[in-house]
C-alpha cells in the first residue's frame, strides 16, 4: 500500500501544473550570483555563511573542514567576486537580496 501511495505522489507532483512563475523554484539571488562567478559548490556554501555573519571557527565546525580551509575558500571566494573583505561580501549579499 505504501509503495501505491508514494508513486501516485511522484507521479501527481510530476504532472501537476504549477501555473504561473511566481511559483515555481527560484533561485536566491545571492546563490546566482555565486555560480555566475564560477564558485565551487563548498565555495558557495561557505560564502553563504559568511554573509550570514558566521566565524571561521563556526564555519569550519559546521563543514567539517579545518579553519585554514574555510580562510582560504574565503580568499578565493573574495578573489572571485572581486571584493576585498567580509564586510564587503555582506554588503554584496544584502545588495541582491533587495534586488
Amino acid at each position: 500500500m505504501f509503495e501505491g501511495n508514494f508513486l501516485k505522489r511522484v507521479h501527481d507532483d510530476a504532472h501537476h501544473d504549477v501555473g504561473d512563475d511566481k511559483h515555481r523554484y527560484q533561485q536566491p539571488p545571492l546563490e546566482g550570483h555565486l555560480k555566475e562567478h564560477s564558485l565551487s559548490l563548498r565555495e558557495i556554501e561557505v560564502a553563504e555563511l559568511l554573509v550570514k555573519g558566521n566565524r571561521i571557527s563556526a564555519i569550519a565546525s559546521r563543514l567539517y573542514i579545518s579553519e585554514n580551509t574555510v580562510r582560504g575558500h574565503a580568499k578565493n571566494i573574495y578573489r572571485k567576486l572581486g571584493v576585498h573583505n567580509r564586510q564587503e561580501l555582506i554588503d554584496l549579499g544584502d545588495r541582491l537580496s533587495r534586488a
